[in-house]
């Protein structure tokens, strides 16, 4: 009769050290990644940005615009960034020409923009930049209430059937192509949100084992 009453104990026991240790190395591998991804952010903001020079030409016809863009200069006005894809001999990407004003009733798309970027052929000094992943159904749609005024960045702006694997942004000053634009830089990681994450991995690495630890005197005693 002891012998059965032991056997479950057991069991209990070694599915409980299990889950205490396979849950501690859980926690401790999502804090080392945090780590790795803090100090390859850090190592990237503060590496120079390679920049590109560029030979081909714009597609005005396919200019579109981004949304809800702050001015860099004024953040508190928002505005749109005017994105114009380029052609090269080998591919086309999609350039980030800079802020510009959007006008007072937001839906409407300005002919004028279609003018604006010329379809010369040209050099153009840029900086390449990876398009940001999709996340899921929280992406919402591609377009506001024109086809023209996209979300997000894409690598298949609407009115154009060549899809960019890259987009860059243009650096104005190197470019004689400077128009009226507002020159953005490219988007900096941001270190201090990994760090943030690997702080609350390792706070709760670090508490697990009191926590074990606190309960196995109940368990004892519900088991004696």
């Amino acid at each position: 009769m002891h012998y059965s009453r032991a056997m479950p104990r057991f069991f209990t026991f070694f599915f409980f050290i299990v889950l205490a240790l396979g849950s501690e190395a859980l926690f401790l591998k999502l804090t080392h990644w945090q780590y790795t991804r803090y100090v390859s952010a850090v190592e990237e903001n503060a590496a120079p940005r390679p920049q590109t020079l560029l030979t081909g030409h714009f597609i005005p016809s396919a200019t579109t615009v981004l949304d809800n863009q702050p001015n860099p200069e004024d953040p508190s006005h928002i505005g749109w960034r005017l994105l114009v894809p380029f052609q090269t001999e080998e591919e086309t990407l999609l350039i980030d020409r800079g802020w510009l004003p959007s006008p007072e009733d937001r839906s409407l798309f300005p002919p004028e923009l279609l003018t604006l970027t010329s379809a010369s052929p040209t050099t153009l000094a840029v900086t390449h930049q990876n398009f940001p992943k999709a996340k899921g159904w929280l992406k919402g749609p591609l377009t506001t209430t024109h086809p023209r005024i996209l979300t997000r960045y894409t690598p298949a702006p609407v009115p154009h059937p060549l899809s960019p694997t890259r987009y860059a942004y243009e650096i104005p000053h190197l470019s004689p192509q400077n128009t009226r634009l507002l020159s953005v830089a490219p988007p900096a990681r941001n270190p201090e949100m990994h760090r943030s994450y690997m702080l609350q991995w390792l706070g709760l690495a670090l508490a697990l084992p009191f926590l074990w630890l606190s309960l196995l005197p109940k368990r004892y005693k519900q088991n004696k």
